[in-house]
């Protein structure tokens, strides 16, 4: 029983730090850096978040393939 009641408990904090570092990578990195570049675009603050993801997440797919391709050119 206290074997059941400690793999539940370890299940439980794992669970946990998944939860937190897929909201870091989602808010923070992906959202941030849509932010960053609708910012920059735009005069004006970005308020809509689902576009700020999306443009967060072209960016970086746009960067993976950019670094992509100059590894690809760089090593011949």
């Amino acid at each position: 029983m206290p074997a059941e009641t400690l793999m539940e408990g370890a299940a439980a904090v794992l669970r946990w730090c998944v939860q937190q570092v897929v909201w870091f990578v989602v808010e923070i990195v992906l959202t941030g850096s849509g932010y960053l570049v609708l910012r920059l675009l735009r005069s004006r603050r970005c308020d809509d978040p689902q576009a700020c993801l999306l443009v967060g997440v072209a960016l970086w797919v746009a960067m993976g393939f950019g670094l992509g391709w100059w590894l690809r050119r760089s090593t011949g």
